[in-house]
């Protein structure tokens, strides 16, 4: 199944990203879902501070991997949901793994696609 990226604001997602504990870590190939490494459980914005010492903003999602597996080199790797749009089931991507700690332990910070949307769509429309 191919893995999309939204391209406008979808408040709909939005929110059931801010709602959903049903997070998804993947690898991926030729812009298709290659191994679905594992769930990740949201990890609340104080947490994950406390863990890093820096300020997550929110443009920034951060969870806990179900094993620390997926820590090690995931740099890039995609976060997901599966959602119902216009009847069809979709993995959609709604983040990247941006920072992870050096020892490979603990949460992961993940960049909010949906927030980058405006300039997303942007891009693409200047490049096709």
């Amino acid at each position: 199944m191919p893995i999309c990226v939204y391209a406008q604001a979808n408040l709909s997602l939005q929110q059931q990203i801010e709602s959903t504990d049903d997070l998804w870590q993947s690898s991926w190939r030729n812009g298709r879902v290659d191994k679905i490494l594992g769930p990740v459980s949201r990890i609340d914005t104080k947490t994950c501070q406390d863990t890093f010492i820096k300020e997550i903003t929110e443009d920034k999602i951060c969870g806990e991997p179900y094993s620390m597996e997926m820590n090690y080199g995931s740099g890039g790797a995609p976060l997901e949901i599966l959602t119902i749009d216009n009847g069809q089931q979709k993995i959609v991507q709604i983040g990247v793994v941006l920072l992870g700690k050096p020892d490979n332990t603990g949460p992961l910070i993940y960049s909010n696609l949906l927030k980058f949307s405006n300039w997303i769509a942007r891009s693409v429309l200047e490049n096709i």
